[in-house]
């Protein structure tokens, strides 16, 4: 509610160049408009990340370019929240990943530890959006950090934050090649998800990483027909595991594959993948 009150407000005043003599107070409302615009899942997300920011980087400006030393701890508090927000909106659909990692460099070299345990929602975010556009390297430095919150005693970190901080850092790990670290990670965390098909699944990737496809088999297989069934990669995971253990398992695989065909009778991205893997593999095969 109190977004959308200020995105009426933004409508009305977005063609000011300034908002307020005070400098402060000028950093104050252009933060909040960023912050307000900022919303992924708007239909007309573009126009509103370029207008999101353009606001925060004029309340970056004003940060950079006051020298008033009165004001020097609250425009570096004002600076972080404009560049975690400035990383989020750059890293969101690959706008501008160059930018976004300098936002995200600024805040590892100017927040100390409290920051992280206080806007640990929004870090996970730009995990998320690291890892989305393969950023692995940057993701594991963010999701690193979130990790341990919870052996920190930080109270707004739930089990549910916890458990996904993890997944994220697996998915980094794997993504980055780093295939010990994210079996260490497993096992280090599967206390908090022993019966989460994730587990089993990041358990498989590792496997299959490693080329132990009869463990990676069958940890794929340990996965409820459920999350099979939401899932179109992980039919083709199970399938391409099969394969690579033997070719005798051929019929078995595009078994598989088929099944995930007659889910996915409508063209989609997800029907694509499936034909795709059908034809590397067949490929790989020689059945051309």
């Amino acid at each position: 509610k109190k977004l959308d009150e200020i995105r009426k407000i933004e409508s009305k005043c977005r063609h000011l160049d300034s908002f307020s003599d005070d400098p402060l107070e000028n950093i104050y409302i252009l933060h909040a408009f960023g912050h307000a615009m900022y919303d992924p899942d708007n239909d007309d997300e573009d126009n509103c990340l370029s207008r999101a920011i353009l606001y925060l980087e004029r309340a970056k400006l004003i940060c950079n370019t006051n020298q008033d030393e009165r004001f020097q701890a609250v425009f570096l508090q004002f600076r972080r929240y404009v560049e975690i927000h400035l990383s989020l909106c750059y890293s969101s659909d690959d706008h501008d990943m160059e930018k976004a990692i300098s936002s995200f460099r600024w805040l590892v070299e100017n927040c100390e530890r409290g920051y992280v345990q206080s806007e640990h929602g929004k870090l996970s975010m730009l995990s998320s959006n690291f890892s989305k556009f393969k950023q692995y390297g940057y993701a594991i430095e963010v999701s690193e950090k979130l990790c341990v919150l919870r052996a920190e005693g930080v109270e707004t970190c739930t089990v549910i934050n916890q458990i996904s901080y993890v997944f994220q850092l697996m998915q980094a790990y794997i993504g980055y090649g780093e295939l010990l670290k994210a079996k260490s990670t497993i096992e280090k965390f599967l206390f908090l998800m022993p019966n989460n098909d994730m587990t089993p699944h990041f358990e498989g990737c590792v496997e299959f990483g490693l080329c132990n496809y009869g463990t990676a088999i069958h940890h794929f297989s340990n996965i409820s027909s459920e999350a099979y069934n939401e899932d179109p990669e992980l039919p083709l995971k199970l399938g391409r595991a099969l394969l690579r253990r033997s070719t005798d398992n051929e019929a078995e695989s595009f078994e598989i594959f088929q099944t995930g065909l007659d889910r996915w009778v409508e063209p989609s991205i997800e029907r694509d993948e499936i034909l795709l893997c059908m034809g590397t593999e067949y490929r790989k095969l020689k059945k051309w």
